[in-house]
């Protein structure tokens, strides 16, 4: 079931588990790096002064765990995930305004700019968090779209002995078409076919190839094009018509 067809209640209460673990998970790992620090004496004891270079290496993985928040929260999300992971980066905000208020109160708890680094970083890193799980987002769409794409083929020629660039061959290939994407009566109908099922391979090289649907990722516009490009192949392919083969 999808986060469309999901019912409203159950949709909402994903919301917020989603957003729940992604605070979970930065509070927790950056609570428990302080503490592994803390033991291993990088840190001084609790309670103890410490020196300003500590605060821009506590500052680091704060960042670090913060950008990992906002990675789950859309991954866990429902639906909307670049809303979630503004939410949670929202939500982080108010905790981070309450320590620098603290820590104005409390100078002695360390220096300012460690306080307002925390607070003013934490909006930006979840949304980069977002954006980096809707990059491998568009990347599993492409993906999808290509493997519904060869399947098609399969179910349209009843070809499921092969796949990839020979199923695209042996289906398509001009002189003896499984699937005829026009009359072959003549040579211009005959090169359409055959650059028809040029493309058909094209995609199958282009988006088999494991760091293909990465590099696409990169551009959420080249991945959208990409997904143009698998469903303009799918309609010809609708409109295919039994071959000579």
């Amino acid at each position: 079931m999808n986060g469309a067809s999901m019912p409203v209640p159950r949709r909402r209460w994903r919301s917020v588990g989603a957003v729940v673990a992604g605070f979970l998970a930065i509070v927790a790992l950056s609570l428990g790096t302080d503490q592994v620090l803390h033991v291993l004496k990088v840190y001084p004891p609790w309670g103890e002064p410490m020196a300003g270079a500590l605060f821009v290496v506590a500052t680091a993985y704060r960042i670090v765990y913060t950008v990992l928040g906002g990675y789950i929260t859309p991954r866990l999300a429902p639906h909307a995930p670049a809303r979630h992971a503004l939410i949670l980066g929202l939500i982080g905000l108010l905790p981070g305004i309450a320590g620098v208020i603290a820590n104005i109160a409390k100078p002695e708890l360390g220096p300012l700019w460690y306080s307002v680094a925390v607070a003013v970083t934490g909006p930006p890193c979840a949304w980069l968090g977002g954006a980096l799980y809707r990059g491998k987002h568009y990347a599993e769409a492409v993906l999808s779209a290509f493997l519904a794409l060869e399947t098609f083929v399969q179910e349209k020629s009843g070809r499921y002995d092969v796949s990839g660039p020979l199923l695209m061959e042996q289906v398509f290939f001009p002189d003896r078409p499984v699937l005829a994407f026009n009359a072959l009566a003549d040579q211009s109908d005959r090169d359409e076919q055959k650059g028809l099922m040029l493309l058909f391979q094209g995609v199958v090289f282009a988006l088999r190839n494991p760091r293909a649907p990465r590099a696409l990722a990169d551009s959420s516009e080249e991945a959208l094009e990409a997904i143009a490009l698998i469903s303009l192949l799918a309609k010809r392919l609708e409109r295919a018509e039994p071959g000579r083969s």
